[in-house]
């Protein structure tokens, strides 16, 4: 699985709690990092042993049920420019960087 580390910025103050309905600590619209899927994958042939006949199952419920019978999934960190095109922020961004400098994307 090639990953990316994204941060993501939480648009509220966060209030964290002791258990007993009592503020613990307070965080004012926190920076957050995470490590996502860029949803590339490749996997072995038997992958498709997990999958039923004739069934739909999203890929990440595919390899959840693969770790779940002892398989181990790899993951491979991507440093280069990346964008969910499924996000609207990060496809608008898509399409000013590329505005801005084509030359960065085009050989």
């Amino acid at each position: 699985m090639v990953v990316k580390e994204r941060t993501v910025q939480i648009e509220y103050g966060v209030v964290h709690t002791d258990g007993a309905g009592f503020v613990a600590s307070l965080e004012e619209k926190p920076r957050l990092a995470y490590t996502v899927s860029m949803g590339i994958d490749a996997s072995e042939p038997g992958i498709v042993d997990c999958i039923e006949p004739g069934e739909r199952i999203d890929f990440t419920d595919v390899l959840l049920r693969a770790i779940a019978a002892g398989a181990r999934v790899a993951v491979y960190p991507f440093d280069g420019y990346w964008g969910d095109i499924g996000n609207r922020d990060d496809y608008e961004a898509a399409i000013a960087n590329f505005a801005a400098d084509p030359g960065q994307f085009l050989p």
